[in-house]
């Protein structure tokens, strides 16, 4: 026991050391700083690294998507008249009508506000490569090289994602143009099942991106490697 200075007794107080797990809280937000601080690192020099072009075949798919709706979107100008089936049930008799504009002005907006910003996507590997989320993330984060291989990679995939949106759209804008002129409106024969096809191909596409082996580590030597060759 220790006097005070008014004479009153306290009893002694033990000093506390920090304790263990404050000390590896520490270190582990050391950790998790340093970690990140090497992330922004690698994303500077890959943003500064130019693109790997892209394989011919996603090019080639969307290019012809694209040629596609161009074509519905001339096909729906020149032909639409004033009043037109948008919607169906599932027997193919229309449940929505709506005007030539509204018509058009699906036709020409929906791809460019669903389809084709998704290539953007690929941008954030090299902009915010933390919301990427893949099974072996920190092999692909740890050099410039491998994020830069790794936003081509995902530059493909949405381009054929984007392909296969575009398609289901232009199935919609040829059904509106075809059950436009047909007695009652009702949408041709072929609109669901090309539908399906489309939804297969897109199942298709994530599939191959969720399980194929696109995103396994690979030996750097690989990256030297032209992409048609080495990702197909």
């Amino acid at each position: 026991m220790e006097e005070g200075a008014l004479g009153v007794s306290r009893p002694d107080i033990p000093l506390r050391r920090p304790s263990s797990t404050l000390a590896v809280i520490t270190l582990v937000g050391m950790g998790w700083q340093e970690s990140q601080r090497r992330q922004r690192d690698v994303a500077e020099q890959a943003k500064a690294r130019p693109r790997e072009a892209a394989a011919s075949f996603p090019q080639a798919v969307l290019a012809i998507t694209t040629l596609a709706w161009l074509i519905a979107v001339g096909w729906l100008v020149a032909t639409l008249p004033e009043r037109v089936p948008l919607h169906w049930s599932l027997s193919n008799a229309p449940d929505r009508w709506g005007s030539r504009g509204e018509a058009i002005a699906f036709a020409v907006l929906m791809p460019l506000v669903t389809a084709y910003p998704l290539i953007l996507l690929s941008r954030l590997a090299l902009i915010w490569p933390d919301a990427i989320n893949l099974p072996d993330k920190k092999w692909w984060l740890a050099t410039p090289e491998r994020l830069v291989r790794l936003e081509r990679l995902l530059r493909e995939d949405m381009m054929l994602f984007a392909a296969v949106v575009v398609t289901i759209l232009v199935i919609a804008d040829l059904s509106i143009a075809v059950a436009a002129h047909h007695p009652g409106g009702a949408a041709p024969w072929w609109t669901f099942p090309a539908v399906g096809v489309a939804l297969a191909a897109l199942a298709a596409v994530i599939i191959r991106m969720a399980a194929g082996g696109r995103y396994r580590p690979a030996d750097d030597g690989a990256d030297a490697t032209p992409p048609r060759q080495r990702d197909r």
